[in-house]
């Protein structure tokens, strides 16, 4: 249960809502809606395990009534990391290599371990996990983020074509050979 009525007030407002991946200043506008106090109502959420931080500070998925009981999270990862870079970095990023190919239905050697995230802003983060799944993120600018992506639903993914492309140029970059 919660600390507070008043986080259990946002908690089932922001149930409401479709989707499951919340921001801080979401949390915050809720809040302010329902006339209560912001830290004591985030604390109260976090302390609940109502609340699990995805990948980017201030970006959170809900867990809903059953997940909160169990701890475990339903909704696949690949999915919560694309809303969550759909929050933070708007339109200028995409899953690419493995997670690229995987998505396109060309990789089907072994099980995915590794999110990889292209993106325009360079985003350095610890050691991302998030569902169980290692986030790595990448940065390539100057390159158009509109073509030769794919889009399905929330996720964002590259075209093989643009997905070679990217191996050859981390792989010139790093100047070793990526094995995946």
């Amino acid at each position: 249960m919660f600390s507070s009525s008043k986080a259990g007030r946002v908690y089932n407002a922001l149930l409401e809502r479709t989707d499951r991946v919340v921001s801080t200043r979401e949390i915050k506008e809720m809040c302010k809606l329902l006339k209560v106090d912001f830290n004591s109502v985030l604390v109260g959420l976090t302390r609940s395990n109502a609340l699990e931080p995805v990948i980017f500070k201030g970006v959170y998925y809900l867990r809903n009534r059953e997940e909160r009981d169990l701890g475990t999270i339903k909704e696949d990862p690949l999915s919560i990391v694309a809303r969550a870079c759909n929050l933070k970095l708007k339109k200028n990023w995409y899953f690419g290599l493995a997670t690229a190919l995987q998505l396109a239905g060309l990789w089907e050697q072994q099980t995915l371990t590794t999110i990889t995230v292209v993106s325009k802003k360079r985003i350095s983060r610890p050691k991302t996990v998030s569902a169980g799944m290692r986030v790595e993120f990448k940065q390539l600018t100057n390159v158009p983020f509109d073509r030769l992506v794919r889009q399905r639903g929330a996720i964002r993914f590259s075209e093989p074509g643009r997905t070679i492309l990217d191996y050859a140029y981390f792989n010139a970059r790093n100047k070793e050979s990526l094995e995946y």
